[in-house]
């Protein structure tokens, strides 16, 4: 899957306490080469690729477990600069865990060893491309279309909703009105999008395109359609649970389960419910099913959604400002056990993101 920013996320309820615990034979990569990995990564994505590749050498020449993260980025650094064989040969000293992790990515196409790996198998394929198209809609009302998912699993583009895009559905149109007024649209604003909601030929029509006829704040309709997405999501996913449990990737592979955690992560609407399945998130770190990071962005997010410090400093607010964070000297720590990357690298590329959208 491409990077994308997702920029994207305990209280005494929690019977688990505050941290994950993981097994003794999870071995931590020293301060110094967790950093050299994370300056080997943003070289990559900055397309410094000569330096990555000397810092991923550096790594492989250390005596630290490196992590499959850092494995990945570096092969596909090698690859960039067409040192097929090298990247072959690194390829077969890893577990076959991470050659299977390594062979998911796109850029594994050039490793032929890739094509005899079995394809995933799923117990409901049915179910695993309906939680696609919500992780899909999930991500492209936030500005990312992951298009490498779209031709993956074979989905019509036009099916899935953009930035701004909600569809208006009669059960819907009393909801879809009290989402754009708990956006602050004036009242001659809300009269003009309420008229249109009550239409009837409004219904399965996009309000996107109508929105564009007048100069409402574009900030407040993408706003919108991530609220009502989110809860659409978030409802469907709640009967999925009750009918079949929390999911698995036996049962729908690995990239719906990405899509279940960030509609997990993305229900604020429910924070009650969010918080509940952090204990499904920290089994499936212990399964492999989902990252210490995806604990750490959703232990953190529901700590902010209580208004208390966070433990792993992933939230940021307006102007690119850290959250409330305990401990802060012993913040990267912390970080380093998540797999987390440095807080001063994280913040500058919140920083930046800050000033693009600025």
């Amino acid at each position: 899957m491409k990077f994308a920013s997702y920029i994207f996320l305990a209280s005494s309820i929690f019977i688990f306490i505050t941290s994950c615990q993981y097994s003794k034979e999870d071995k931590q990569m020293d301060e110094k080469t967790w950093r050299l990995g994370w300056r080997m990564v943003e070289n990559a994505w900055n397309k410094n690729h000569r330096l990555a590749e000397l810092q991923f050498d550096s790594l492989l020449s250390s005596d630290q477990q490196i992590s499959e993260k850092f494995i990945i980025q570096g092969i596909k650094t090698k690859l960039h600069l067409s040192k097929d064989i090298e990247a072959k040969e690194i390829f077969n000293q890893q577990s076959e865990k991470v050659q299977r992790s390594i062979c998911e990515q796109d850029f594994a196409k050039k490793i032929e060893v890739c094509s005899s790996f079995p394809k995933e198998q799923v117990d409901n394929r049915i179910l695993q491309l309906e939680i696609i198209k919500m992780f899909l809609n999930d991500q492209a009302v936030r500005g990312n279309l992951m298009e490498d998912i779209l031709l993956k699993y074979n989905v019509d583009s036009t099916e899935i909703l953009r930035e701004g895009e909600i569809i208006v559905a009669e059960k819907y149109q009393d909801r879809i009105k009290e989402i754009f007024w708990d956006w602050g649209y004036l009242n001659e604003e809300m009269e003009i999008i309420e008229n249109y909601i009550n239409d009837p030929k409004s219904i399965g029509k996009s309000i996107k395109a109508f929105m564009s006829q007048y100069d409402f704040p574009e900030d407040k309709t993408k706003g919108a359609s991530m609220v009502f997405t989110d809860e659409i999501n978030r409802t469907r996913l709640k009967e999925i649970i009750a009918e079949f449990g929390f999911p698995t990737e036996k049962l729908i592979g690995k990239d719906a389960m990405r899509g279940i955690f960030f509609m997990i992560q993305h229900s604020d609407g429910d924070r009650e419910w969010q918080k509940a399945q952090l204990p499904h998130i920290e089994s499936g770190v212990q399964s492999g099913e989902f990252s210490k990071q995806d604990y750490a962005f959703l232990y953190d997010r529901i700590q902010k959604n209580q208004s208390l410090p966070q433990r792993y400093g992933s939230q940021f607010g307006s102007g690119a400002k850290m959250k409330e964070t305990e401990d802060l000297p012993n913040l990267d720590n912390r970080r380093r056990e998540m797999d987390m990357m440095p807080i001063d690298m994280y913040t500058a590329r919140m920083q930046r993101l800050e000033t693009r959208k600025n």
